[in-house]
């Protein structure tokens, strides 16, 4: 009912911020309309299954989302090393196998951040931890080589140049999208 309010509203396009089952019903009720409208969504649906599980509604639509990691993409040795201890450790046979690739990546380097603080300090105090953060220089992870990733003003350790816009491939593989 909202998505065909939205199509005779004379909507150009869907801005969607959705998990994989949400985003699911709107990709398939969006692939299921007569003219549907390109979908731009963050990267919410790209954990789970989402792609396998909607991957014929997927080829009706024009549909990218933003995004941060790819192991197809991103091939330095720290990433190349994770995905290869991923694949060992929970008997996947490639990267596409590597669902929430992004999330693996992100939480990898987000824990190893932490510990290489935790180290630093030799505390677990909250305060000290959260100095020591902000004492990092260089940080070099799977997603990017960090540089002062965390200080007193950025709680962010990704800067706009690290997203990007995707879509998925033919296998479910995550492909940047060239300037169009």
């Amino acid at each position: 009912m909202i998505l065909r309010k939205i199509l005779l509203e004379g909507a150009d396009a869907l801005i969607m911020i959705a998990n994989p089952l949400e985003g699911a019903v709107i990709v398939q009720n969006m692939a299921n309309t007569s003219k549907p409208l390109p979908i731009v969504s963050h990267w919410g649906i790209t954990g789970g299954d989402f792609f396998s599980e909607n991957s014929k509604a997927i080829q009706k639509l024009d549909l990218s989302f933003f995004q941060t990691f790819s192991f197809f993409k991103n091939k330095n040795r720290v990433s190349q090393k994770l995905a290869q201890s991923y694949i060992q450790s929970y008997d996947k046979k490639d990267v596409i196998d590597i669902k929430a690739a992004s999330g693996v990546a992100h939480a990898y380097d987000s824990v190893n951040i932490l510990a290489l603080a935790l180290e630093q300090t030799g505390s677990a105090e909250h305060k000290a931890i959260c100095r020591e953060v902000q004492n990092i220089k260089v940080y070099d992870g799977a997603v990017k080589k960090y540089i002062y990733p965390f200080t007193s003003e950025q709680h962010d350790a990704l800067d706009v140049e690290d997203f990007y816009m995707a879509r998925y491939g033919s296998r479910g593989e995550i492909i940047e999208v060239e300037n169009e």
